[in-house]
Protein backbone atom coordinates (compact mmCIF):
# COMPACT_ATOMS: atom_id res chain seq x y z
CA UNK A 1 0.00 0.00 0.00
CA UNK A 2 1.39 3.49 -0.68
CA UNK A 3 0.82 6.41 1.30
CA UNK A 4 0.20 9.94 -0.76
CA UNK A 5 2.33 12.56 0.48
CA UNK A 6 0.31 15.42 1.03
CA UNK A 7 0.66 18.29 -1.74
CA UNK A 8 2.57 21.13 0.29
CA UNK A 9 3.16 24.46 -1.70
CA UNK A 10 7.27 25.75 -1.38
CA UNK A 11 7.87 28.37 0.58
CA UNK A 12 7.35 31.75 -1.16
CA UNK A 13 9.68 34.53 -0.96
CA UNK A 14 7.95 38.05 0.72
CA UNK A 15 7.93 40.47 -2.04
CA UNK A 16 5.40 42.45 -0.81
CA UNK A 17 8.26 44.45 1.48
CA UNK A 18 9.70 47.15 0.74
CA UNK A 19 13.46 46.48 -0.53
CA UNK A 20 15.95 48.58 0.91
CA UNK A 21 18.76 48.40 -1.36
CA UNK A 22 19.25 47.13 -4.13
CA UNK A 23 23.00 48.14 -3.99
CA UNK A 24 23.46 45.26 -1.17
CA UNK A 25 23.06 42.05 -3.64
CA UNK A 26 21.54 38.77 -1.89
CA UNK A 27 21.40 35.42 -2.48
CA UNK A 28 22.94 33.71 -5.59
CA UNK A 29 24.75 36.89 -6.71
CA UNK A 30 26.21 37.47 -3.05
CA UNK A 31 27.35 34.00 -2.87
CA UNK A 32 28.92 34.39 -6.13
CA UNK A 33 30.83 37.64 -5.11
CA UNK A 34 29.21 39.62 -7.51
CA UNK A 35 29.53 43.80 -6.70
CA UNK A 36 27.34 46.48 -8.47
CA UNK A 37 30.30 49.48 -8.70
CA UNK A 38 28.33 51.67 -10.99
CA UNK A 39 24.89 52.33 -11.41
CA UNK A 40 22.89 55.16 -13.30
CA UNK A 41 19.80 55.32 -15.11
CA UNK A 42 19.92 53.14 -17.72
CA UNK A 43 23.73 52.38 -17.05
CA UNK A 44 25.32 49.39 -14.68
CA UNK A 45 28.31 48.12 -13.66
CA UNK A 46 29.46 44.56 -12.20
CA UNK A 47 32.91 43.35 -11.24
CA UNK A 48 33.83 39.89 -9.86
CA UNK A 49 37.00 38.73 -8.96
CA UNK A 50 38.22 35.02 -10.00
CA UNK A 51 38.82 32.65 -7.30
CA UNK A 52 39.05 28.99 -8.44
CA UNK A 53 35.66 27.66 -7.07
CA UNK A 54 34.68 29.69 -10.29
CA UNK A 55 36.66 27.93 -12.99
CA UNK A 56 34.93 24.71 -14.50
CA UNK A 57 37.14 21.66 -14.41
CA UNK A 58 39.16 22.83 -17.36
CA UNK A 59 40.40 25.52 -15.65
CA UNK A 60 38.55 28.73 -16.97
CA UNK A 61 35.56 30.62 -15.76
CA UNK A 62 32.59 28.66 -16.24
CA UNK A 63 30.50 30.09 -18.96
CA UNK A 64 27.21 29.93 -16.56
CA UNK A 65 29.01 32.63 -14.59
CA UNK A 66 29.41 34.58 -17.23
CA UNK A 67 25.87 34.16 -18.45
CA UNK A 68 24.79 35.57 -14.75
CA UNK A 69 26.71 38.46 -14.10
CA UNK A 70 25.23 39.40 -17.59
CA UNK A 71 21.96 38.98 -16.84
CA UNK A 72 22.10 40.49 -12.98
CA UNK A 73 24.33 43.70 -14.71
CA UNK A 74 21.61 44.01 -17.71
CA UNK A 75 18.67 43.82 -14.91
CA UNK A 76 20.03 46.93 -13.09
CA UNK A 77 19.92 48.84 -16.43
CA UNK A 78 15.93 49.42 -15.99
CA UNK A 79 15.31 49.60 -12.47
CA UNK A 80 17.35 52.29 -11.12
CA UNK A 81 15.18 54.96 -9.35
CA UNK A 82 16.35 58.28 -8.04
CA UNK A 83 16.29 58.38 -4.34
CA UNK A 84 13.48 58.09 -2.27
CA UNK A 85 11.17 56.93 -4.95
CA UNK A 86 9.94 53.33 -4.51
CA UNK A 87 12.45 50.61 -5.58
CA UNK A 88 11.60 48.16 -9.04
CA UNK A 89 12.26 44.89 -9.56
CA UNK A 90 13.27 43.02 -12.66
CA UNK A 91 13.29 39.20 -14.69
CA UNK A 92 14.64 38.17 -17.66
CA UNK A 93 12.19 37.24 -20.27
CA UNK A 94 15.28 35.70 -22.27
CA UNK A 95 18.96 35.76 -22.76
CA UNK A 96 21.52 34.15 -25.17
CA UNK A 97 24.76 34.71 -26.07
CA UNK A 98 27.91 33.24 -28.04
CA UNK A 99 31.55 33.06 -26.30
CA UNK A 100 34.31 34.17 -28.20
CA UNK A 101 36.73 34.14 -25.70
CA UNK A 102 38.04 32.49 -22.17
CA UNK A 103 40.24 33.80 -19.19
CA UNK A 104 41.50 32.15 -15.68
CA UNK A 105 41.98 34.75 -13.51
CA UNK A 106 41.49 38.21 -12.73
CA UNK A 107 38.79 41.01 -12.35
CA UNK A 108 35.79 40.01 -14.79
CA UNK A 109 33.37 43.26 -15.17
CA UNK A 110 30.46 43.77 -16.65
CA UNK A 111 29.11 46.82 -18.27
CA UNK A 112 25.54 47.00 -19.49
CA UNK A 113 23.68 49.88 -21.10
CA UNK A 114 19.78 49.68 -21.82
CA UNK A 115 19.04 51.06 -25.28
CA UNK A 116 15.30 50.43 -25.08
CA UNK A 117 12.21 48.95 -24.31
CA UNK A 118 8.92 50.80 -23.08
CA UNK A 119 7.24 50.44 -19.71
CA UNK A 120 7.67 47.55 -19.03
CA UNK A 121 9.73 45.59 -20.62
CA UNK A 122 13.64 46.90 -21.67
CA UNK A 123 16.51 46.04 -23.18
Amino acid sequence: MSQTQPNIPAPQPDTSAPLTSLEDLVGFNDDLGLHLTEWSDGAAKMELDLVPRLLNRSGIVHGGLLMTILDATCGFTGVWRPEGEPKCRALSLSISTNFIGQTKAGRVTCLATRTGGGRRIFF
